[in-house]
């Protein structure tokens, strides 16, 4: 029923080839060493590593092994690892990766990417400018006025009465006859076309999960106590 691996508290990892009996969950483990079954409780003398909080004095030997490091106040009492959604890792630094110690707990299964950890890019923005056309209409008709009103336009010139100086150049709307374009005339734009890019995404957290598959881990509270090595 359980996997053929046990962690040791002080990290090792057992050979199942050299020392079945200590590499499984049997019944004559090392004390505080960690394995995994498949059936749907931890054997006799096992407790799951759910962070129980125990009492020194009704486990000095389970404590002298694993101290207060998980929990508890290292006076009256000292907690179990808690492995609840969390895989195990070796403690130690290893090249190219964060170093890690005993206990610690690191990780999330879900989390929100930050805007620091985005990659660098840009978001391209696209406007339209329609073509602007300016044009001046003229009359042919002979100019009436020198002095223009609101509505009037340009005419051809004429000299104003008793001033053959003063020159006539205005005609009224009504009498302006068929209009025609001028050339030559041009009209200028200024100013900066503004694009405005909407926001994207929900900012919800993502699954940062492997593929698992959930057993039970359990801890041996009770058999051999692990010699330290010479």
């Amino acid at each position: 029923m359980a996997t053929a691996f046990a962690v040791a508290s002080v990290g090792a990892v057992l050979d199942a080839t050299t020392n079945p009996a200590h590499a499984t969950c049997g019944t004559d483990p090392y004390m505080g060493s960690i394995c995994a079954t498949a059936a749907t409780f931890c054997p006799r003398g096992y407790a799951q590593t759910n962070g129980q909080i125990m009492s020194i004095s009704d486990n000095t030997a389970l404590f002298a092994l694993l101290g207060s490091q998980y929990g508890g106040d290292g006076r009256t009492s000292f907690g179990l690892p808690d492995l609840r959604g969390r895989s195990i890792v070796s403690a130690g630094n290893a090249p190219g990766l964060l170093p890690t110690r005993q206990s610690d707990r690191r990780g999330k299964d879900q989390m929100l990417l930050p805007l620091s950890a985005l990659p660098t890019h840009a978001h391209a923005g696209t406007i339209s400018v329609p073509t602007i056309t300016v044009g001046v209409q003229v009359s042919p008709a002979t100019a009436t006025k020198s002095v223009p009103a609101a509505g009037d336009y340009i005419a051809a010139p004429a000299s104003a009465d008793r001033d053959p100086i003063l020159t006539k150049g205005y005609v009224n709307a009504t009498d302006k006859a068929t209009t025609v374009a001028l050339g030559g005339v041009s009209s200028t734009t200024s100013g900066d076309p503004s694009v405005t890019i909407n926001n994207t995404g929900n900012g919800q957290p993502f699954l940062t999960l492997p593929p698992q598959l959930t057993l039970l881990y359990c801890i041996a509270l009770q058999g051999v106590f692990p010699p330290r090595p010479n």
